[in-house]
């Protein structure tokens, strides 16, 4: 259960777990953890103070805990570290989306703010990954 008691909520991957998706021979592993951000990001891109452009929204898909579970499940073998932070991640997305609807912890402001937060740190985690090539 999220505290809110943080900057951001959003685990960005260490620098071992960016190596290894750089390397060429795991591209595959690379695109399914960019995949699973731009899930996360589609799940909360509505509660933004600005809401975002929502990718699978507009394909007719909707994205749900065990929609972004499966897809991460092919990194278990290779990378389980960056399946430890894409189910991290994928329970402080729901949280954060569930205190944006209906704010129990802290004021609806509060609540858009750290989802504000966890979006941008977010693109960063995916900035980083495109500039690790």
């Amino acid at each position: 259960m999220l505290t809110m008691t943080y900057d951001t909520p959003f685990s960005l991957l260490d620098q071992g777990a960016v190596q290894l998706l750089s390397d060429p021979q795991h591209d595959y592993l690379k695109m399914i953890y960019i995949d699973c951000l731009a899930m996360l990001h589609d799940v909360l891109s509505d509660y933004r103070p600005r809401p975002q452009h929502s990718v699978f929204a507009n394909l007719g898909q909707s994205i749900d805990q065990e929609t972004i579970r499966s897809h991460a499940a092919d990194l278990q073998r290779d990378a389980g570290v960056v399946l430890e932070n894409v189910l991290f991640n994928t329970e402080i997305a729901f949280d954060l989306r569930q205190e944006a609807i209906s704010p129990t912890r802290v004021t609806g402001d509060e609540a858009c703010h750290f989802v504000d937060k966890y979006l941008d740190t977010l693109l960063n985690q995916y900035k980083i990954l495109q500039e690790s090539n």
